[in-house]
């Protein structure tokens, strides 16, 4: 009985470059099944607008928002 490899990511905080890092070695792997990230995505890091574009680009990737993630498209919908 196998089962499915995952690839957990997590709070990246655009952080672009430990994300890139985080996903060249996820690449390098042959065995990874499913790629989840588990939110934090964003806020209080130096490259929102990179790290989103990167993010945007994995089309087989579950996210599931973080607190920082709920916490910013709250107020963007308050603007």
């Amino acid at each position: 009985m196998s089962g499915k490899t995952f690839a957990i990511i997590s709070d990246i905080h655009s952080n672009n470059d430990s994300l890139e890092k985080a996903l060249s070695i996820i690449a390098e792997r042959s065995d990874i099944d499913q790629m989840i990230c588990l939110g934090d995505c964003f806020a209080l890091g130096p490259e929102p607008e990179k790290t989103l574009q990167l993010l945007s680009g994995l089309s087989d990737c579950i996210f599931i928002r973080g607190n920082h993630d709920r916490y910013l498209l709250e107020r963007i919908w308050e603007q």
